[in-house]
């Protein structure tokens, strides 16, 4: 009696510990979940807030989970625009990788390579490094060969010739 006494509280004893492991493995996968839907405090779709909060591993978590990655936040301002007008090179550089628009422009007129052109970084810092791959990324496809003002995207915008051919 005693041997199956030992034997039934070491399966109880297992079945307890599996369970454990399976409630923690369960907790841990709900908190790894991405809601592509939340919005942050500011209102807006919640990888602007990553933008800001400079979360690049949550931004890349975001678009891997399904968020357009040209969605539109404040002035129509895409995450690549919100971050370029930030000065966050490294996060710029990642949603160009992730396939970002790169002639997307807001509300402003404001563009990539506008932003790009502009921007003066220590090029020896990380950001500063990030914002010449972004400038080399937009060379390379042509983009960096005629840098439109502001107004002037305004203006092909309103006439629906944006972008340009």
């Amino acid at each position: 009696m005693l041997g199956s006494r030992t034997a039934l509280g070491g399966a109880i004893a297992l079945v307890l510990g599996a369970f454990i492991v399976y409630a923690v493995n369960a907790q841990q996968g709900r908190n790894d979940m991405v809601d592509i839907t939340e919005t942050g405090p500011n209102g807006l779709p919640i990888i602007f807030w990553r933008i800001e909060q400079d979360d690049r591993k949550a931004v890349r978590a975001l678009i891997n989970a399904g968020m357009d990655v040209n969605i539109r936040g404040f002035q129509q301002s895409t995450p690549t625009i919100a971050a370029a007008s930030a000065n966050a090179w490294i996060t710029t550089d990642l949603l160009l990788q992730l396939g970002a628009d790169p002639m997307a422009t807001n509300r402003l007129g404001f563009t990539l390579p506008w932003l790009a052109n502009k921007a003066q970084m220590n090029p020896d810092a990380p950001e500063g490094q990030a914002l010449g791959k972004v400038r080399a990324r937009l060379m390379e496809a042509g983009l960096m060969t005629r840098i439109y003002e502001p107004a002037e995207v305004k203006a092909l915008v309103d006439r629906r010739a944006w972008p340009p051919a």
